[in-house]
């Protein structure tokens, strides 16, 4: 396990998940970083509730280790601001507590955390809680897409729907003008670009309607729009 940045960054690697561990206790911090270095996260350190505060905004970590009692903001009152603005889903929250007291984890679970530790941490299950939760988020994330999903292929086929009538009636014109005319006659070829355009619309609106799954492409500034091309399935 490498450090980088002084006190406040234990860092693995990139790409990897981020874990913000929140604890007073330089043991504490030292055992959790002994125990998931091993499993290749990249660990950052906060060692006050604001600090946690001010941290998470400049990491968004996957996740947060709360220790509940701490010096200036308890670990509690952290959790119900930070609940404000991340859902349990987005950013889960395992507290780390020493207190024998259920109230207190009564009160840390009305407060929005995902899950409990207590002290001394055992290594097991540290590393199946922290696993558990993780796995727990990227299910989330994956109905999250599905419902996205969802609601993609119901709009294009909205889409499709209105879009098919209009084109046929465009179409329908174009070829009673080009079988009315000869290929002298002038606007004739305007004509058969009407006719081609109008095929492709066509062809876009029943690709639209048989995906099932998609992929973007980048458009203008750092928006993103469905590839259809790369964009596939069988929908009836």
């Amino acid at each position: 396990m490498s450090v980088k940045g002084g006190e406040n960054a234990i860092v693995e690697s990139q790409g990897k998940k981020k874990i913000l561990i929140v604890d007073d206790s330089p043991n504490t911090i030292h055992t959790i970083g002994q125990i998931l270095g091993s499993l290749h996260f990249e660990l950052s350190i906060a060692k006050s509730g604001k600090e946690c505060l001010e941290t998470l905004e400049k990491i968004k970590p996957e996740m947060i280790l709360l220790d509940i009692i701490m010096p200036d903001i308890n670990g509690i009152e952290v959790c119900k601001i930070i609940r404000q603005k991340y859902d349990a889903s987005k950013m889960p929250i395992i507290f780390i507590t020493a207190s024998p007291d259920d109230q207190n984890l009564a009160e840390a679970f009305q407060a929005g955390c995902n899950d409990f530790i207590r002290k001394p941490i055992n290594e097991t299950e540290l590393k199946t809680r922290v696993r558990s939760t993780l796995e727990q988020q990227e299910l989330a994330k994956r109905i999250l897409q599905d419902e996205k999903l969802v609601s993609i292929l119901e709009m294009a086929g909205a889409v499709c729907h209105e879009l098919n009538q209009p084109l046929q009636v465009v179409l329908g014109y174009a070829e009673l003008l080009i079988n009315k005319y000869s290929a002298d006659t002038p606007g004739y070829d305007y004509v058969e670009k009407i006719i081609k355009h109008s095929l492709e619309m066509s062809s876009i609106t029943k690709k639209l309607k048989k995906i099932t799954k998609y992929e973007t492409k980048k458009y203008i500034g750092q928006s993103q729009i469905i590839d259809i091309e790369k964009s596939s399935g069988d929908r009836s």
